[in-house]
């Protein structure tokens, strides 16, 4: 059954890897570069994305709920805070973090099951804008 349930949920888990990075940089731009409508709109369209593909993704779902807690936290300081505040970056960090741990966790479970290979699952790069460091 193991064989079967990755063949089914490999083309979901290539959706959701394939949304990671447009949602990310969404993020970093409403970290770094505050509010903007368009791409406030931006990622709640790309989370609604994530997040049906998520649900067909049992193994990785306890991942999910630390990618729902992060988000509703940053989407909090971001709300109260000023752009490049230091508790806005540290929330928008703390999110990017959540969702690289989650994205790690469908590399690992469907790259070794053979469904996905590496190049379309590519890494989601944690960097600042401010400063290009990794985070």
């Amino acid at each position: 059954m193991g064989d079967l349930a990755n063949a089914l949920e490999a083309p979901a888990a290539k959706k959701l890897v394939a949304a990671l990075l447009p949602y990310e940089k969404c993020v970093k731009s409403l970290t770094f570069g505050g509010w903007n409508s368009t791409h406030y709109s931006e990622s709640w369209t790309l989370f609604d994305q994530l997040q049906l593909h998520a649900a067909n993704l049992p193994e990785v779902r306890v991942l999910w709920v630390d990618v729902l807690i992060s988000r509703y936290e940053f989407l909090q300081v971001l709300w109260t805070g000023t752009a490049g505040s230091d508790e806005v970056l540290a929330g928008g960090a703390r999110h990017l973090g959540a969702l690289t741990e989650f994205a790690n966790r469908c590399r690992a479970k469907y790259i070794r099951a053979g469904e996905v290979t590496a190049s379309e699952m590519t890494p989601i790069p944690l960097q600042t804008e401010q400063s290009g460091e990794k985070s």
